[in-house]
């Protein structure tokens, strides 16, 4: 990989979400902790398929969109690695989070839990994380400023910039939270004519938004989910992108306006 590339994977985890990114600095980001694999089975991680196979026993930020299963499954493998900088979203109760989970699942919230009350590094407005300087691409953060009801519409959206590129990615945001970061114009302005921009809450109808569709103007949307899950509003966000060329494993280039991580 180029010193001035940027490399970002959205991996197939099924029903669920998990991204690696590579920054031309060499730093090592994890946006949302999803396990498991259409492909491969329950038993594939990220993290220790990134440690195993790509050498990577560092990871300096990872980014949690909103604290669902299916974006925190990964979580107990952090224990495999060097983790830097935790990145998570406001307004989550703990405590209603650990009284709803179910039993099977409470070490994997009990793990996120501690990482919000003990593994938070404060970044003060006159350091940003979101600057060339620190990741050599730009990252730029919009979290919901409001108390929310559903952990869908806490999640936080990213917007990664490098060269012309431009990648966003959000977490289940629904119509709340959506037309709660529409009133912001930097919000607006941060997401507009995007090149990949991978559908909230796995490609469902709750999760779109024509306004904010509108402003994205995409490229290309990627949907991450399982192909047993209901993606009803594929051709919708088809209808709303304005198609890329991308290259199969065996090099032929087609023209496509979506993709899943479930097929592609």
């Amino acid at each position: 990989m180029d010193n001035n590339e940027l490399l970002v994977k959205i991996w197939d985890v099924s029903h669920g979400h998990a991204t690696y990114i590579k920054t031309p600095n060499n730093k090592h980001i994890l946006i949302d902790l999803g396990s498991g694999s259409y492909s491969d089975g329950d038993s594939f991680s990220p993290i220790i398929h990134l440690k195993e196979n790509y050498n990577v026993d560092v990871i300096d930020c990872c980014f949690i969109t909103h604290p669902h299963l299916d974006h925190i499954d990964d979580i107990l493998n952090l224990k495999e690695i060097s983790l830097m900088l935790t990145s998570l979203p406001n307004s989550v109760d703990n405590k209603s989070l650990l009284e709803n989970c179910r039993d099977c699942d409470k070490e994997k919230f009990k793990k996120y839990v501690n990482l919000t009350e003990n593994f938070i590094h404060p970044v003060s407005e006159d350091k940003s994380l979101d600057s060339y300087d620190y990741w050599g691409a730009k990252i730029t953060v919009f979290r919901s400023q409001k108390e929310q009801v559903n952990i869908n519409d806490v999640s936080s959206v990213f917007i990664i910039e490098h060269e012309g590129l431009k990648v966003v990615i959000p977490g289940d945001n629904e119509k709340t939270s959506w037309e709660e970061f529409l009133e912001n114009i930097n919000f607006k302005k941060a997401i507009s004519d995007a090149d990949i921009f991978l559908a909230s809450h796995h490609g469902r109808k709750s999760g779109y938004h024509d306004e904010v569709l509108k402003i994205l103007n995409p490229r290309l949307t990627i949907i991450s989910d399982s192909k047993f899950n209901d993606t009803s509003y594929r051709e919708k966000y088809g209808s709303m992108s304005r198609g890329w060329s991308v290259y199969k494993k065996s090099s032929e280039k087609i023209d496509r306006k979506t993709l899943s991580t479930y097929n592609d």
